[in-house]
């Protein structure tokens, strides 16, 4: 499958498109209002967007040219699309031009967070509001199950040894990059001047599915081993996770999503 495939696969689900919908009702989309779907993949939240309000003006960006490429026809005729990273975006766009930012389950990709949140703040409107949406933070794993991660980083491993790929495995600790902690990124949009800022926690359901298409993704697996091609960590992650679940006999996952909302400066008006 290819990686824009993994993400259809995810955002197809049904945990995932609640997730989606939730983040997306959080801050009201305005009427014939500007949203920029920001770390967009495949474009799911533009879509839901669009339902929701079909006279929004939508704009995703995303890094990747082949996620781009694979948005739905039917939806890419009613939206624009740029490549571009989150931390240009101020470079590329208007300042002052959205009314909305959406960022969701992406926010852990960006190389350099305070950059990014930068150049979001720049381009939303004043009053303009941002959310966005992670399981990946502090207390995104669920104590019952968080053994299962360890050992389906261990599974991982060993099935890379087994592949004589154990010469370019890391020395450093394995683990997903750039986890967020709330309380700092609460900190450090308000030190830039964002206000309201709020956090809600949600808990989700994870089936096996799910689970092996978000693990086996290539953008969470490289993050495990940077090391190894994409495509070679997203296989054998896949495996691992058949092998992990199979074995102690898990059929699903609880993992707990961070929703977080901030608006820009001049939100009474």
């Amino acid at each position: 499958m290819t990686p824009g495939g993994f993400w259809d696969a995810v955002d197809a689900t049904r945990t995932m498109r609640d997730l989606n919908e939730r983040l997306v009702q959080l801050v009201e989309v305005p009427h014939n209002g500007a949203i920029l779907d920001l770390g967009s993949g495949t474009a799911a939240i533009s879509g839901i967007v669009l339902k929701r309000e079909p006279s929004a003006r939508v704009l995703a960006v995303d890094p990747d040219e082949e996620m781009l490429s694979r948005i739905e026809s039917g939806l890419r005729s009613r939206i624009d699309c740029i490549r571009a990273k989150a931390e240009d975006i101020d470079e590329k766009l208007p300042s002052n031009c959205f009314d909305r930012v959406f960022l969701a389950n992406c926010v852990h990709l960006f190389n350099d967070r305070l950059r990014a949140f930068e150049a979001i703040r720049a381009v939303l409107k004043p009053g303009g509001w941002m959310a966005m949406n992670t399981t990946l933070f502090e207390k995104g794993q669920d104590p019952a199950t968080a053994h299962l991660y360890r050992e389906l980083v261990l599974a991982a491993a060993s099935i890379l040894l087994n592949k004589s790929c154990g010469s370019r495995l890391s020395r450093r600790r394995v683990g997903v990059a750039n986890r967020l902690e709330s309380s700092e990124i609460r900190t450090t949009l308000e030190k830039l001047g964002f206000e309201c800022v709020r956090a809600v926690m949600c808990e989700a359901v994870l089936n096996v599915e799910t689970l092996t298409d978000v693990v086996g993704s290539r953008h969470f697996a490289s993050s495990l081993f940077p090391d190894i091609t994409p495509d070679l960590a997203a296989e054998v992650m896949r495996t691992a996770v058949d092998q992990v679940l199979a074995r102690n006999k898990v059929r699903a996952v609880r993992r707990n999503w961070l929703f977080l909302i901030a608006c820009k400066e001049g939100w009474g008006a």
